[in-house]
């Protein structure tokens, strides 16, 4: 499998991985540890097969002029039957815009 994602700054990532481990500690989601080194990250796409020498270009095509974009996260949500929980991002006209480019 692959996936595109965007990586938090520093301080949210740090601020995301206490609460994963406040989550953890209190026996309500060990999400954060079933991979080694996982990151908190915003997914774009994910495929399940991936023509490497088409895609790289495309990428790169897409995202070199990108620059970081704030983020809002405002939403708590679940995916159902998985003990995964979520922090949602606000639907800014930046990161759809970014979102509808890459798609």
């Amino acid at each position: 499998m692959y996936g595109v994602v965007a990586h938090f700054d520093e301080k949210l990532e740090r601020d995301i991985n206490e609460v994963w481990k406040e989550l953890s500690d209190q026996a309500i989601s060990t999400y954060a540890e079933e991979v080694i080194d996982r990151r908190p990250h915003i997914t774009f796409a994910s495929y399940q097969r991936l023509d490497m020498d088409r895609f790289i270009p495309l990428f790169q095509s897409c995202y070199e002029s990108s620059s970081k974009l704030p983020i809002t996260l405002s939403t708590l949500g679940t995916f159902m039957n998985t003990g995964m929980i979520f922090l949602a991002p606000t639907p800014s006209i930046e990161l759809l815009a970014l979102h509808m480019k890459h798609h």
